[in-house]
């Protein structure tokens, strides 16, 4: 960008070091003219134009590069002076998220048809340290970065509008980078929506007049407080006006509180805007969970989501600077005297703009599974493919495998797929590891997630034909080979003990959660202590990944090289881990106690990989057994790669009774997106992307989406095998990257089946079934109707 960095000095900012920045500018408008704002910050910006929320950001980087959001600003624009207004938060530490920088922000508005510059950030801007945002607050939880739990903005709240004085700002200064490459934002643009609640009020009381001490504790946060105050319920009548503005009486010396519910699982910021003649303090919070009494929020569920303002006299908007996933909201306003008119709350919704598809079947309940399936997977696409939106919100490679194919299939988007493998890449050592999570300065490595990037990056290639890219990384892949060769032993398999040890915590081997103690579990864990089944089998599924790649990619010698690697490892493994007792195969074998135990996750990737053989069949039924009390059962993270297991050798039946059981239980707890784990509890978000795998299997499984076999082309060239047998009806919409795909059937009673595909343009589809005389049809552009 045709820019200066700028920030409030030349130097270093310090932790949670918020700033305005501000710039009148003349324009003479032209309607027909696409005005462009391009802008860059570190850490994070929120950016106005006349007093109007254009967006925030930015995506998430490492520590050499900048990312540029761009925006169409043509509608913000007026004839004349407008007022060009932006909000930096410098972090300045780690987080699970973000790679402390140098503080800055800089930003453009061009003419889009020619590109002249319009402005840039430069000298003449006007800045102000905003120091009601404190450094030393309790951190929003021990992933993420200092949340505003107290604030008083009283005198800066109309900064945006204009509102304040010239006076109150001092010229910007010229920031020196050391790390300034900008890159356009390689992501889609996140779509903000404001949606107000102000209706939807389910509990209300009186509460103490006086503000939470802001000085407290860290272990008694403002959330933690607010979780404990005591509330008295009050008549719903004690508010007026609850169609339009509703007005709080505080003659009574009482505080007021309510909680308004989203009605389902949401991302965004929550706001309230008031009017009073007083100053008072006003609280606002978020939460996934009501409290065992079903009125209230928990709003301190291992991270805090709660803050807090001092408001002026007049009229205020406040949003909450930091966004969350939540179902519920919780507002409290106290100190005010006299009445106060709550105008509107509710929150701006905020996550990625894509277009919803559509999944519809004669089960209800399989439609509720594909919901929340691809609910979570689109409010966890943020400004990274990230976990979360609660706890971390962040990066992990294992939401890399599981959600990257929901999507493709759900959004038709791969462009989250190829700057999450991109960044796993960066994350790499020099050793050949890759850590668990980034963009992030916290190290640890979970072995098998550095396995991870090599296998999705075959599901790339497949799904885009971005030969390109993958070029790019073969060198890396071989560092990773290389590194896990240098793990084999005496045994001839990789003797790496990924053992966790919670009072030194540092690399281990992850597989699945049970069994780390980070989650709860009504099941017994994943064996780590000895050499690891899951961790060598996942390793022979990264080698063949590794060898068509290459192969892909034109590298023939690297292709066998992988794939002869395989088969030794695949050989050698078969015999070693197999459990003689059980006849499946164990999850470790112990120097002192030998075979160790029993799970799905070890056995599904045995039977992936092709350990099980002929074994596969007494296999599948052992750890199909969910009443055996010895057996480790998959989260829904790993049964990503179960499922695949038991379609792939002719247990679909048991794989679909599985995802509605299992995922059922979701639903009957009132999830709106997939949790973490089944079983929910405090620990867990409750909306988690890697819990994502039904809407994918649903979609190219049974709905019978594929991506032909030649694979040179990707969803360009399709074959669609539905599982007419399994699904009386279907109908579906499936935004993939090639165009709109239609699909829809219908038994009638006589069996035979109306069916209805709409074909995208230029793509290549064809229709296959054991019920079709020939077994396929080509299939047309368009819609193709027939009888089967």
């Amino acid at each position: 960008m045709n820019a200066h960095w700028i920030w409030i000095d030349s130097e270093i900012a310090g932790e949670n070091t918020h700033c305005a920045f501000r710039k009148h500018f003349n324009i003479v408008f032209k309607r027909e003219v696409f005005y462009k704002l391009e802008i860059a910050a570190d850490s994070y910006y929120r950016v106005w134009l006349n007093g109007n929320m254009i967006g925030n950001g930015p995506h998430l980087t490492a520590d050499t590069e900048n990312s540029a959001d761009s925006y169409d600003i043509r509608k913000y624009l007026i004839e004349g002076d407008n007022i060009l207004a932006v909000q930096v938060q410098y972090v300045g530490v780690t987080t699970q998220n973000y790679i402390p920088k140098r503080a800055g922000l800089c930003c453009t508005i061009t003419d889009g048809n020619t590109g002249e510059l319009i402005l840039g950030t430069d000298k003449t801007w006007e800045c102000r340290k905003l120091d009601e945002y404190k450094s030393g607050i309790p951190r929003r939880s021990w992933a993420l970065s200092a949340y505003p739990e107290y604030l008083d903005i009283r005198e800066s709240e109309n900064w945006v509008r204009g509102e304040i004085s010239r006076k109150w700002f001092r010229p910007a200064e010229i920031a020196e980078r050391h790390f300034s490459k900008i890159i356009p934002r390689p992501i889609p643009d996140m779509k903000f929506e404001k949606v107000s609640l102000k209706n939807k009020i389910f509990s209300i009381w009186t509460c103490s007049p006086d503000s939470p001490d802001e000085k407290a504790k860290a272990e008694e946060s403002l959330s933690a407080y607010l979780d404990k105050e005591t509330l008295r319920e009050a008549p719903a009548s004690s508010f007026s006006g609850k169609k339009g503005a509703f007005v709080l009486d505080f003659s009574k010396s009482q505080g007021w509180a309510f909680c308004l519910d989203c009605g389902q699982e949401v991302t965004g910021y929550p706001y309230i805007e008031v009017e009073s003649d007083s100053h008072g303090t006003v609280i606002l919070a978020a939460s996934e969970l009501l409290q065992d009494n079903g009125d209230r929020p928990w709003l301190h569920r291992r991270h805090r989501s709660a803050s807090k303002a001092v408001v002026a006299p007049g009229r205020n908007n406040w949003t909450s600077w930091d966004y969350s996933g939540f179902s519920y909201l919780y507002f409290s306003l106290r100190g005010f005297s006299g009445k106060v008119r709550v105008i509107d709350c509710g929150y701006i919704s905020r996550h990625a703009n894509f277009k919803d598809p559509e999944f519809f079947t004669g089960d209800d309940e399989i439609n509720q599974i594909w919901d929340i399936s691809v609910n979570a997977v689109k409010l966890c696409s943020q400004d990274l493919l990230i976990d979360c939106p609660t706890r971390e919100q962040a990066q992990y490679w294992g939401d890399l495998v599981t959600a990257a194919p929901v999507l493709a299939y759900a959004f038709g988007d791969t462009k989250y797929f190829r700057e999450a493998l991109r960044q796993a890449f960066q994350a790499q050592l020099e050793d050949g590891l890759i850590v668990s999570n980034f963009p992030s300065t916290f190290d640890r490595v979970l072995y098998d997630y550095s396995l991870l990037p090599v296998i999705a990056l075959e599901d790339y290639v497949r799904y885009t034909t971005d030969l390109a890219f993958a070029k790019e990384h073969l060198q890396d892949i071989e560092l990773i080979v290389s590194k896990f060769e240098s793990y084999i032993g005496n045994s001839g398999t990789l003797e790496l003990n990924g053992k966790y040890d919670p009072t030194n915590p540092g690399d281990c081997l992850f597989l699945d959660h049970p069994g780390l103690g980070w989650h709860d579990f009504s099941y017994p864990g994943l064996e780590r202590d000895g050499i690891s089944a899951g961790l060598n089998f996942l390793f022979v599924l990264a080698l063949k990944s590794a060898g068509i790649v290459s192969n892909k990619c034109g590298d023939e010698k690297a292709a066998i090289k992988y794939f002869t690697k395989a088969a030794k490892l695949l050989e050698i493994s078969t015999d070693f881990f197999r459990n003689p007792k059980t006849g499946a195969f164990a999850d470790v074998i112990s120097k002192d106690r030998g075979p160790l135990g029993l799970s799905q996750q070890t056995n599904a990737l045995a039977i992936l990989c092709g350990a099980a053989g002929e074994d596969t069949e007494s296999i599948i039924n052992m750890i199909m057994d969910e009443s055996n009390p010895n057996l480790c059962l998959c989260t829904p993270y790993f049964a990503f790669f179960l499922i695949k297991a038991l379609i792939d050798n002719g247990h679909s039946d048991d794989a679909l009774a599985m995802i509605k059981r299992r995922w059922g239980k979701m639903l009957e707890e009132g999830a709106t997106t997939t949790w973490e784990t089944f079983e929910g509890t405090a620990k867990d978000s409750l909306c988690h992307a890697w819990s994502s795998a039904p809407a994918y299997y649903l979609a190219s499984y049974w709905a019978g989406v594929k991506i032909a076999d030649d694979g040179e082309h990707g969803f360009a060239s399709i074959t669609i095998e539905p599982q007419f047998d399994a699904l009386d009806s279907l109908s579906t919409v499936l935004n993939l990257p090639s165009g709109e795909l239609e699909i829809a059937w219908n038994r009638k009673k006589d069996g035979v089946i109306n069916c209805e595909i709409t074909v995208p343009v230029k793509v290549k589809a064809v229709l296959k079934s054991d019920l079709l005389e020939d077994g396929s049809i080509d299939l047309d552009e368009g819609l193709n109707s027939f009888e089967i």
